[in-house]
């Protein structure tokens, strides 16, 4: 179901909370699969339009405590354990379904064993770092569209959150006199994302500018007749989605250093990667 069909759904009073439901339940899907930042979007849409309805607190403050034990950077774990704490709190004092009491109750009386999260605060500074007007421009759309390389951005829009700061934990290897090639492979791969992300954003501020830039000036183009635009500003859009597009097979060598699975570097791309001897034919490969 697309995110416009919600508003389709029928709000009578026999089913004045079906949207809400759907829509909640669809936020439980993503995150099964792993999509948590759009799961999350979803569960907040529904708390945004129905404070009251339990369900989308119960499954945010889950996710958020499933979230918490994948993150290596034991200073944010708190931080997402606290958020879980507050959400599932919300669920159980507004009300969750039958069947679901009793697992979300067990859970919150789980987080309330391992701490005291009323004596834990947290960072709620929104002042945005940057040299300039356009820097920190950029840094709060970033934080506002949920992109930078920083799990508390998934999170929430704070000053904390305003820094790539995600990288490899640490690894065991044999003494050598260079770091492990993977961390190479890491840093470029985000480099690459970073810079699709500035890019993308100066396409999208050149769009709202009403004059040219002067690459585009006294530029003899023939009028098609059907609304095509040429301007900079689209190029550097395409830049940018080819560029994170790119980024899949990147990851595709960092699978490949890290597992040690010796596949020839030419013959490398995120798709054949998870295939027997690359070959998309030959199914899954058991590694």
């Amino acid at each position: 179901m697309s995110h416009a069909a919600f508003h389709d759904i029928p709000l009578s009073l026999d089913n004045l909370d079906l949207r809400y439901r759907v829509e909640t339940n669809l936020g439980n899907a993503l995150s099964s699969v792993g999509r948590f930042v759009e799961a999350l979007e979803r569960w907040d849409s529904v708390i945004e339009k129905h404070p009251d309805f339990g369900m989308a607190h119960a499954s945010k403050g889950k996710a958020l405590f499933d979230y918490a034990q994948h993150l290596y950077d034991e200073d944010q774990k708190p931080i997402f354990l606290k958020y879980s704490h507050i959400s599932l709190n919300k669920a159980l004092e507004l009300g969750v379904e039958e069947h679901a009491k009793e697992f979300y109750g067990n859970l919150l009386i789980y987080l309330n064993s391992i701490a005291n999260w009323e004596s834990i605060s947290i960072e709620t500074s929104k002042k945005i770092p940057g040299r300039s007007k356009l820097e920190r421009t950029y840094r709060q759309w970033s934080l506002d569209n949920r992109l930078f390389l920083n799990p508390l951005n998934d999170i929430e829009k704070t000053a904390n959150a305003s820094y790539d700061n995600l990288h490899l934990p640490s690894i065991t290897t044999l003494i050598s006199d260079t770091p492990p090639e993977i961390y190479g492979i890491y840093n470029q791969l985000k480099q690459e994302y970073i810079a699709s992300r500035y890019i993308l954003f100066e396409a999208i501020e050149e769009s709202q500018k009403i004059s040219l830039h002067f690459s585009d000036r006294q530029m003899y183009l023939v009028d098609m007749l059907d609304a095509r635009i040429y301007r900079l500003w689209v190029e550097k859009a395409k830049m940018a989605f080819l560029g994170a597009y790119a980024i899949f097979d990147k990851v595709a060598y960092l699978i490949n250093e890290y597992w040690t699975l010796g596949l020839k570097t030419d013959r490398i791309d995120f798709r054949k990667v998870w295939h027997q001897n690359t070959d998309c034919k030959k199914g899954l490969t058991g590694w």
